[in-house]
């Protein structure tokens, strides 16, 4: 699939030509090109971290904690999801 998109010209509207695959960019300047893979394989590995971090740390036992908010409003707190968040 991505060769085809680094081969593949963009249609010009005038039906032909103009346009220059990511191939032929990347041989006139590779620097930039080089660069900006770089920091998009960087912020691709942050995201997918913080994303792993995020769905292992801050598990939530869902039936213990509507049990806290159901106990909290039923005693007629006012902000039952402030406290039963603040208790954990």
């Amino acid at each position: 699939m991505f060769v085809g998109l680094l081969n593949a010209a963009p249609a010009a509207a005038g039906g032909g030509g103009g346009g220059t695959g990511l191939m032929e960019a990347f041989k006139e300047n590779p620097t930039f090109l080089s660069i900006n893979l770089v920091v998009s394989a960087i912020v691709i590995a942050m995201v997918v971290e913080r994303f792993a971090f995020q769905v292992t740390k801050y598990r939530v036992n869902s039936k213990e904690f509507f049990a806290q908010v159901k106990k909290l409003v039923t005693a007629g707190k006012h902000r039952p999801r402030h406290q039963a968040l603040r208790r954990r």
